[in-house]
């Protein structure tokens, strides 16, 4: 073999060498051809117009994010062949979008410079146009009427057992006769329809088939859904997973059902929102057995992840008036194998902008037990020492607080407490040592969907204090605060927020000079009312020095817009003020007014707001700058 290749070497050489020397000048010519076309292509670009037969913003938005020849248009291609194939891929999709619509007799029609893309000699015609400049691509839509829904069937599959749960129709999982017929609806009506199943006791509803028939005659559409709701079940046993350092019968425990109840997913969610507020977990997942036990119950799995079992945490604050805050935590997570928490705080808040003696300390450690004494409920014992010192007073003070929270479900809850304090005090009515006890009592209403960022729902408290002076006991009084925020996201993404908080206090059976500094309503500043002096809306005695009030009433309204992801912008009002009569007589009330700017962290907005008092007093500032994680409320 090897001799041969040498003897047939040489032969092939000489071949080669006379196509070299015969047809060199050709094959010369014909590549710099080849590279004067490749460049020619390379700088083909089109540019796109649009026509749309009875236009509307959502016929044109579906368009335009549907089509590939608007989100490439900047870019160039090789040859003709490849805007051809993008165009009658596009027509495909933006057929499939009106159907979307429920337009279901539409016309598209994509033409570049005049030839449909559609027939089989636009390429030729199109590539022997001159080159030089842009192609005109045309795309002409006529999506005719919008076809609506007719006769809507929901049933089990061929009518047979078991049937549909009585609650689940038509009406109940969103299809309306007479509706556009929006394929997106109907797919979202059969996800409700199966959750309204689950929630019903049929853990395996799936659908069976889907049946859509357009009659474009009156252009209508019929639908009919069948579904195989599976079997009735109720709950199995329940195992745990992926535990370490805790105690997998205390995780299982916090189930609001026990094995033998009836089926209803509303109580998985409970069951995994109780495990997540641990905090304890990273992650959690239920996971449902693919069949039935021999008692017809369902059996679950939970894996979950455990997080470090101790953490530390910083924040800091800053306002133009205020001076700087800052904090630290020490937690540990779970002592004693059940999510026992113990926390340890310090802070420091009025830095820099004020003398030494005018800081602010707060040493707090409070010990956290959950689920106890029953699932529902969570118990906390804390202690304090705390150095106040306000513009209004100074206070120096011990405190140790017992507190209970039982949580209805997971927007509702109470809370109630005994607190003891022992307080030195010194402010305009002179000093005092006080000893005092109060019982806190408390509702709470919360559905937003983030504590951090909430973006729509609302949270509501109302909370009476009453507190009784050991030293004095005679002199009882009442503190009662009623506190609102709500959030309203203006548009589908949530890049719109309007947000609007409310806040009204009252006293009973005591003057101010009675109440306790730190019980006392004061109003102005961060938190507050933004633009004016800390404290600075509170009555005053006739010295002029804040005396705090025995009443207060504020509301702010705040316009929340993200420019892009991570960055946003911000407009807001706050008015308000505190008063010396026991009810708001809303007398002497400030308002301010300002600009904020917006930037997303992993734990949350940082936050940078500019505010102005619009009736500023003489201790008023011009203007007031507030830094701050998270957002204003």
């Amino acid at each position: 073999m090897r001799h041969r290749t040498r003897r047939v070497a040489p032969f092939l050489a000489l071949i080669l060498a006379c196509f070299a020397v015969a047809g060199g000048p050709m094959m010369t010519h014909a590549s710099e051809g080849v590279r004067e076309a490749t460049q020619a292509a390379s700088d083909l670009s089109y540019v796109t117009t649009l026509t749309i037969e009875g236009e509307t913003e959502e016929l044109r938005t579906a368009v335009m994010e549907t089509s590939r020849l608007y989100s490439l248009g900047d870019e160039t291609f090789d040859t003709v062949g490849v805007l051809l194939l993008r165009a009658r891929e596009d027509e495909k999709r933006m057929r499939r979008a009106l159907n979307a619509l429920g337009y279901f007799g539409a016309r598209v029609a994509v033409t570049i410079e005049g030839e449909p893309v559609r027939i089989a000699e636009a390429e030729d015609r199109i590539a022997s146009l001159p080159t030089g400049k842009k192609l005109a691509v045309a795309i002409d839509i006529n999506p005719g009427p919008r076809f609506k829904l007719a006769d809507i069937s929901v049933r089990s599959n061929s009518g047979l057992e078991p049937h549909l749960p009585g609650e689940v129709t038509a009406a109940s999982i969103g299809l309306k006769t007479g509706a556009a017929a929006r394929s997106a609806d109907i797919v979202a009506s059969q996800a409700r329809a199966i959750d309204q199943m689950r929630e019903a006791g049929h853990p395996f509803a799936r659908l069976e088939q889907r049946k859509a028939t357009a009659n474009h005659e009156t252009a209508t559409l019929d639908v009919v859904l069948e579904f195989d709701p599976g079997p009735k079940a109720t709950f199995g046993a329940v195992s745990i997973t992926g535990t370490q350092r805790m105690d997998p019968a205390f995780v299982s425990g916090l189930a609001p059902f026990r094995p033998g109840d009836a089926f209803h997913t509303r109580l998985l969610k409970d069951f995994k929102d109780s495990i997540e507020r641990l905090g304890v977990f990273d992650a959690v997942r239920i996971d449902e057995a693919t069949q039935l036990d021999a008692q017809a119950g369902l059996p679950l799995t939970v894996t979950v992840g455990e997080r470090p079992l101790r953490a530390i945490g910083v924040a800091a604050n800053w306002a133009t008036l205020e001076g700087a805050a800052l904090s630290s935590y020490w937690e540990h997570r779970n002592l004693f194998g059940h999510a026992e928490k113990l926390r340890i705080e310090a802070s420091a808040a009025r830095l820099f902008l004020n003398a030494l003696q005018d800081y602010e300390f707060t040493l707090q450690g409070v010990l956290t037990l959950p689920a106890w004494p029953d699932r529902r409920d969570e118990v906390s014992v804390s202690a304090a020492a705390k150095k106040e010192r306000p513009d209004a007073y100074a206070r120096d003070a011990l405190e140790l607080g017992l507190g209970w929270i039982r949580r209805f479900d997971r927007v509702l809850a109470i809370e109630a407490g005994v607190a003891l304090s022992r307080a030195n005090e010194e402010d305009a009515f002179g000093s005092r040592n006080l000893t005092t006890v109060t019982l806190p009592t408390a509702i709470l209403f919360d559905t937003r969907n983030d504590p951090l960022e909430p973006v729509r729902g609302l949270r509501a408290s109302v909370e009476l204090r009453p507190l009784v002076n050991l030293e004095d006991a005679d002199n009882a009084a009442a503190r009662m605060l009623a506190q609102a925020a709500a959030y309203l996201s203006v548009d589908d993404e949530a890049r719109t927020v309007l947000a609007g908080r409310f806040a009204a206090g009252l006293s009973l059976g005591a003057g101010i000079a009675d109440l306790p500094a730190d019980l006392r309503f004061f109003s102005g500043g961060g938190g507050s009312v933004r633009g004016y002096a800390f404290q600075g809306l509170s009555p005053r005695d006739a010295a002029d020095r804040i005396i705090g009030g025995a009443s207060l009433a504020e509301a702010s309204l705040e316009v929340r817009h993200w420019l892009f992801e991570d960055i946003g912008v911000a407009v807001f009002a706050d008015t308000g003020g505190a008063f010396d009569a026991d009810i708001p007589d809303f007398s002497d009330m400030g308002t301010g007014v300002g600009i904020g700017a917006r930037y997303r962290t992993p734990v949350g907005p940082l936050r940078l707001d500019v505010a102005i008092p619009l009736d500023p007093r003489p201790s008023d500032p011009d203007f007031s700058i507030y830094v701050g994680l998270g957002q204003a409320f």
